[in-house]
């Protein structure tokens, strides 16, 4: 897509095509956030990706899935840094449930080198998500 695409899109002057959508809500972006301003940004993950986040299930190609210890390890971190800055009480099971969200989005997302507890992209994935 054009920058000028984006752009035109931003403003609403033109809605994002059907198309963009589909790419976007495939990479776990709610569309009525984009198209109506409703809901988080990222969408709920569904229980197969959680069933993935949390290291049990097997994967689209029918494979058994592995947990990446360290990137769970810096997710949780994040996580408890995130309530801990911003003075959330947010109880054990609530914080796992955020934790196994977060580990499957940046799992699908970013290299492992890439993703810091106190970074700017983790904090924006939590104010989304919280």
């Amino acid at each position: 897509m054009s920058r000028r695409g984006i752009q035109d899109n931003e403003s609403g002057r033109n809605p994002p095509s059907i198309k963009l959508l589909s790419v976007l809500s495939g990479d776990g972006i709610n569309a009525n956030w984009i198209l109506h301003n409703e809901g988080t940004m990222f969408a709920v993950p569904s229980p197969a990706k959680l069933e993935r986040a949390l290291g049990y299930g097997i994967d689209e190609e029918r494979r058994p899935y592995v947990v990446d210890q360290e990137l769970l390890a810096t997710v949780i971190k994040g996580v408890n840094l995130f309530v801990h800055e911003r003075g959330i009480d947010a109880s054990p099971a609530k914080q796992a449930f955020w934790a196994a969200i977060a580990y499957a989005w940046f799992r699908d997302h970013y290299n492992k080198g890439d993703v810091e507890p106190d970074s700017v992209a983790f904090r924006r994935f939590m104010e989304q998500l919280t």
